[in-house]
């Protein structure tokens, strides 16, 4: 029996230790929305190169996907008229309004190796984080949370995979009813190609393989 349970926890503790949380404060990374100032922040946050989502239209950047429950999606609007000070980038966020039981689940096609986002207005403790449906704790609760003033920016979260896994979800869980919270600058580092990079990448090959097939015709 004993043995059972050393084995119980060696899995769960690799399976936790599977992704790792890095929180970074708003106050120390954010400087404006300035394309410059964002550039110079995604390099203190770690997303340089990603693939940016910045909610500045209703279209999500292929291979993200978000799901609700607990609300209609009419609920879940891109705001700029509330308060700039939730912004990580541009001039509009995403607003999702929490009740009991609701989820914001971000969906990754294929996986990424590595997920950010920028999270504000957590007006009490109840959001949770959840990656792959294993619970990372509170959101208030992670190092880096600094919040100062109502619908604000108060926390940027990266998630990195370890070795051998992949990012499938990133959800957000709350129980406090009407209380909005803001997104804003998702960054994903896909595990494959996105597929406007692959269409790329098989319009370069199939250039190169025209120009190789052409030069055999002529020798």
């Amino acid at each position: 029996m004993k043995h059972i349970l050393y084995i119980s926890l060696f899995v769960l503790c690799c399976t936790v230790n599977a992704f790792t949380i890095n929180s970074f404060d708003p106050t120390v990374v954010f400087y404006s929305t300035n394309p410059s100032d964002v550039a110079s922040m995604d390099t203190a946050i770690g997303v340089t190169g990603f693939t940016i989502e910045d909610f500045e239209d209703a279209n999500l950047i292929p291979g993200l996907t978000l799901a609700y429950d607990g609300l209609p999606e009419s609920n879940f609007i891109l705001t700029s008229d509330l308060d700039n000070r939730a912004l990580w980038d541009g001039s509009k966020s995403l607003l999702t309004v929490m009740n009991l039981g609701t989820n914001n689940t971000f969906r990754i096609a294929g996986g990424a190796l590595s997920f950010g986002i920028g999270v504000g207005d957590v007006e009490t403790s109840y959001l949770r984080l959840y990656v792959n449906d294993i619970d990372f704790g509170r959101v208030s609760a992670l190092l880096n949370y600094n919040r100062t003033v109502d619908d604000s920016r108060e926390v940027y979260i990266r998630i990195d995979a370890g070795a051998n896994e992949l990012i499938q979800t990133v959800r957000f869980s709350g129980t406090n009813v009407g209380d909005g919270i803001f997104y804003d600058h998702a960054a994903v580092q896909f595990a494959v190609p996105e597929p406007g990079s692959l269409l790329l990448y098989f319009s370069g090959l199939g250039i190169v393989f025209f120009f190789v097939r052409k030069k055999r015709i002529r020798s």
